[in-house]
């Protein structure tokens, strides 16, 4: 049995009790397959591969990639789920392209818009994209926000995390001098006459200033699904897990979802019916009225 073999048998079993949960499957992956010691290819279990460095990335996607052969796998079952061929998506805070990547495999004859602020990451998105031979996925090197500026992001916010670079300065990069990088408000950027059918926003804290950037888009009749991760865990700018719950209620006529297991396991959707509901540490799903017909296998 090789590699990706063994993943998809981890996989398979994570979404049962046999074991506990997916961090012992995480864990056991982990004592049984070889231990990398820089930048590989990982095959993933979506269909495509990836240059990752989970040496330097120990905590965050890229080490998800290598060991289980995927990351975030209830998101991506949601995304697989609504996506058609022709749609066009948005992955707001891409990283190295996973979830563009999976985007555009589901939206073979669509488009994907990705965005990423940090430069050195946005080198591994291309080369992600270059990889795999996508012609359909779009990388635009800047940071979205709620107006026109440069602002300065912090790659080691997080240490042992490439993900956890963030545009919002706390006591975990106090020290760190930070790159700058140019902002835009999504409606600025977007042409008008392109409909886009889901958005990922996942920015690790500016969430609330991509959104107030994109309120033409979020407040039209053909405004996309949302993907937002939402947290009480982080620092967050200018807002509150609470605040942005009720930012997306009030935007548009969006019904709220969260996945009953969690964004890293295989789950139902089930509906955020008030404040007490709100996740501690996930993403959020927004759907317009219209939209929830296309997942009536994955609702509960």
């Amino acid at each position: 049995m090789n590699r990706i073999q063994l993943v998809r048998l981890f996989q398979t079993i994570s979404n049962t009790n046999i074991f506990g949960t997916a961090k012992s499957m995480r864990y056991l992956s982990y004592l049984l397959l070889k231990k990398p010691t820089g930048k590989i290819v990982a095959e993933t279990i979506n269909g495509f591969s990836v240059w990752v460095d989970p040496a330097f990335d120990k905590s965050g996607l890229e080490h998800d990639i290598y060991f289980l052969g995927t990351y975030e796998k209830g998101t991506v079952s949601v995304m697989e789920n609504f996506l058609q061929p022709t749609d066009n998506f948005i992955d707001v805070g891409a990283n190295i392209g996973f979830v563009s990547l999976a985007a555009a495999k589901f939206c073979s004859q669509g488009k994907v818009f990705s965005f990423e602020a940090n430069p050195d990451t946005f080198k591994i998105l291309e080369e992600n994209i270059r990889l795999n031979n996508f012609k359909n996925i779009q990388p635009y090197s800047m940071g979205l926000g709620s107006e026109k500026s440069v602002l300065k992001i912090f790659p080691n916010t997080l240490k042992n995390n490439r993900g956890g670079a963030s545009m919002v300065q706390s006591d975990l990069n106090k020290d760190e001098v930070g790159v700058e990088v140019a902002i835009d408000k999504l409606d600025n950027v977007l042409d008008g006459n392109t409909t886009i059918s889901m958005m990922k926003i996942d920015v690790e804290g500016f969430e609330m200033e991509v959104l107030k950037g994109a309120t033409a888009l979020l407040s039209s009749k053909n405004a996309p699904a949302l993907i937002v991760e939402c947290s009480e865990s982080r620092n967050n700018l200018n807002f509150t897990p609470v605040e942005l719950y009720r930012y997306l209620l009030g935007v548009n006529n969006y019904k709220i979802f969260k996945l009953e297991l969690g964004k890293e396991r295989l789950s139902k959707l089930v509906e955020v019916k008030g404040e007490s509901d709100i996740p501690f540490h996930d993403n959020l799903f927004c759907f317009l009225p219209q939209q929830v017909n296309r997942l009536k296998k994955i609702l509960k």
